[in-house]
């Protein structure tokens, strides 16, 4: 899944006379500090968001103020998303001469994966709802930070679910994987390039993600491998032995799985199974300040964030059906760091919402 930069800029309005104590107030809220040249400058981007979020009509989701409100959507998106494709990952040992180092190639899925569809039938078994969170398979919410690393946060969260329930070990006995192991020593290359790129994202995703975990026997612990993201003084060098992290017996898996795309029916199928990692649109307007409901506004089919689908049910004030998605921004966004996005709308590219179910998989143990 190919990654690459957006940067840009985004006018903004100027602030309103009470527009200053509410900032001040946000600023110690969330223990922001601003260099005293940019603090008009923020005061104007806050007092947009500030706008946006009065003039949102709420009957079905909420925008609020959080810590990102002092920063315009590029500017965002330039520190949280990555523009993604949907070619799968490589094979280990490279692929045909033919095609050129500096794109990604277009190949087919690698032997070790399997599509995974659903016919009616199983469309009919899969439960009216699912929650993995409740189920004790699902590990705290992280924050990425100003590091494009969502999608390791994506496959080592689905390894973590798939892991509990191979092994048995949930709830208070959950194993919480490396996100920076997978960060600094995912060295698949294409042409001699590395693919996964860090906290400049990747090639390629999950999908290159799960085959160094694979090739590479698993993973260490998040506690002794833990997660610096942008902060690391060298993120393109593995650290596993100064660290000296061990890797967790038996956190290898043996293969993984691409569900089918363009059906939310089979995502549903995979998603009953075990928690499955996603990529979706999340460039809507708005999103970033997301704070509660059932979103039901489609971004498009631009795929530019990992994700992970932890479950799925129907909200009865909303008379809506969502999916339970594990976001990477921090517990303070959303809904305790997670989205509830509509299930069962077609979306702009015909697989559901922010094109969740265009690019779905998940490590398989059996």
């Amino acid at each position: 899944m190919e990654l690459a930069f957006i940067v840009g800029c985004l006018a903004v309005a100027a602030a309103q006379p009470n527009d200053r104590a509410r900032f001040d107030a946000w600023m110690r809220d969330y223990a922001v500090e601003i260099d005293a040249g940019d603090y008009e400058r923020r005061l104007d981007i806050f007092a947009e968001k500030l706008r946006s979020i009065e003039a949102h009509d709420a009957s079905d989701f909420r925008l609020g103020l959080n810590r990102f409100s002092h920063l315009t959507e590029d500017e965002f998106a330039s520190m949280y998303r990555r523009p993604m494709s949907r070619v799968p990952a490589p094979p280990v040992d490279g692929a045909a001469a033919a095609e050129t180092p500096d794109s990604p190639p277009v190949v087919v899925a690698a032997a070790a994966e399997t599509l995974d569809s659903v016919d009616g039938a199983a469309a009919a078994e899969t439960p009216a709802s699912v929650d993995w969170v409740a189920e004790g398979v699902v590990t705290r919410v992280y924050e990425q930070g100003a590091c494009a690393a969502c999608w390791t946060f994506a496959a080592s969260g689905a390894l973590e679910g798939a892991f509990a329930l191979a092994s048995g070990r949930k709830g208070a006995n959950l194993t919480a994987f490396s996100q920076q192991q997978i960060v600094e020593c995912d060295n698949i290359t294409w042409h001699g390039k590395r693919v996964d790129n860090g906290c400049h994202g990747t090639w390629y995703g999950m999908d290159s993600a799960y085959t160094y975990i694979e090739t590479n026997g698993g993973l260490c612990t998040e506690a002794a491998y833990p997660y610096v993201g942008a902060n690391s003084t060298d993120w393109t060098t593995c650290h596993v032995s100064e660290n000296g992290c061990a890797i967790v017996p038996g956190s290898a898996p043996a293969n993984h799985t691409d569900v089918a795309p363009a059906s939310e029916a089979a995502l549903a199928a995979a998603v009953a199974k075990q928690p499955v990692s996603v990529v979706v649109d999340a460039s809507c307007q708005g999103f970033m300040s997301y704070a509660g409901g059932v979103w039901t506004k489609d971004c498009g089919t631009k795929l530019d964030h990992a994700v992970l689908v932890v479950g799925y049910g129907f909200d009865a004030p909303s008379n809506t059906s969502y999916w339970k998605v594990k976001n990477s921004w921090g517990a303070a966004w959303g809904e305790a760091g997670y989205v509830r996005l509509a299930r069962g709308l077609a979306g702009a590219g015909g697989h559901g919402i922010m094109d969740i179910a265009s690019t779905a998989s998940y490590p398989t143990f059996a």
